[in-house]
């Protein structure tokens, strides 16, 4: 008889990292009996990726659109409604989780295994962030600070739950033992890295792909090449573009949204991919780095463990001026060779990824 698995997984509206992580186990999961359990979900995105695959979702899901896609309505219920998942017949339940489906309650002979994207960014080390950016006035600031008091309760107690600990990155294992006092092994996410395929020749521009939001710093990277006077390209939407686009000069251009096959053909043929913000892992950079491009990017988070310095990329500290002069360093001796950006990727492979994945499950069910 097939053991019978539970996927845990918060929210499937988008195809992101950890929607792509999510498919990637379900394939790995091919000889188990598996279901599928969303907080909130996408109805098209379910038959066009999940089609033979038993999906659950909680009653929010079934609201009209306009109640069930405000998110923040129903933050103060999401720990409850994860709670209340019915797990009883299961071998074992994965919690795929970003914030609430590590909480899942299971009986004491299920094998409970939690892969971290990161614990909860906004209840933890970006709390004060999350507060500037909403511009909380004081009457919402203080309902919004009890709430995420008790979340932040929640959220530690529902981290001691799992049996076994799963972190992205070591950027991530380091969040989950600060603020959870769990120990967790690395499994990095699966990555995309092309068929190997590269070009020696490279043209003339940089490349960021990236939803624009304050926190990925692509504002920072357009002041960089307003100086330099480089080409950029620049892929990808958000509701910072229009604010990027006023800060840009002539020799900066906008693509908007680019599919998979064009961003990976951009990506093979750029000089070098600038990514100047900070990640628990990224996945986009290395994605480049499999298509033979170097990636110059900030020496803190998940980058650190995926660009090798001067080998597959730059890593630069600081903010403007230091990427400017990795840029111009970049330009004036650029030796790094495709064929090991290539080979670093590789090593971050969704094959790899499933390997190590199924043999995680396998030895605890």
């Amino acid at each position: 008889m097939r053991k019978k698995i539970a996927i845990i997984h918060e929210f499937f509206n988008k195809i992101g990292g950890a929607e792509r992580t999510l498919l990637s186990m379900l394939e790995a999961l091919d000889e188990f009996d598996v279901e599928v359990f969303f907080l909130q979900a996408d109805e098209q995105l379910i038959k066009k990726h999940l089609e033979g695959i038993k999906v659950n979702t909680s009653w929010i899901n079934k609201l009209p659109g306009f109640l069930s896609k405000r998110s923040r309505l129903w933050l103060p219920f999401y720990p409850k409604i994860v709670e209340s998942f019915d797990l009883s017949k299961f071998d074992c339940v994965i919690s795929s989780s970003n914030s609430f489906s590590h909480g899942v309650i299971t009986n004491s002979h299920t094998k409970q295994i939690t892969y971290y994207h990161s614990p909860c960014r906004y209840l933890w080390d970006w709390r004060n962030e999350y507060e500037a950016e909403n511009n909380f006035g004081f009457l919402k600031r203080f309902l919004a600070r009890m709430i995420l008091h008790k979340q932040r309760c929640w959220d530690f107690l529902a981290a001691q739950r799992a049996d076994v600990v799963l972190a992205n990155s070591k950027t991530v294992q380091a969040r989950i033992n600060k603020y959870y006092k769990r120990h967790s092994e690395i499994l990095y996410p699966p990555v995309n890295i092309g068929s190997g395929a590269y070009v020696d020749s490279k043209e003339s521009y940089y490349l960021i792909a990236s939803t624009h939001t304050p926190y990925k710093k692509i504002d920072i990277a357009i002041e960089a090449f307003n100086k330099l006077g480089l080409k950029l390209k620049i892929a990808g939407n958000g509701k910072d573009t229009f604010r990027l686009k006023e800060m840009a000069n002539d020799n900066i251009e906008f693509l908007g949204f680019v599919k998979d096959e064009k961003l990976w053909d951009l990506m093979t043929n750029a000089k070098a991919f600038i990514f100047p913000g900070i990640e628990d892992f990224g996945i986009t950079p290395v994605e480049a780095m499999g298509r033979g491009c170097p990636v110059i990017a900030k020496n803190k988070g998940g980058l650190t463990e995926t660009v090798i310095h001067n080998k597959t990329g730059v890593l630069y500290d600081g903010n403007l001026e230091s990427l400017i002069k990795a840029i111009q360093n970049f330009e004036n001796k650029n030796l790094i060779k495709p064929s090991d950006c290539i080979e670093r990727a590789n090593q971050f492979s969704e094959k790899s990824f499933q390997n190590k994945f199924k043999q995680i499950i396998i030895s605890h069910v």
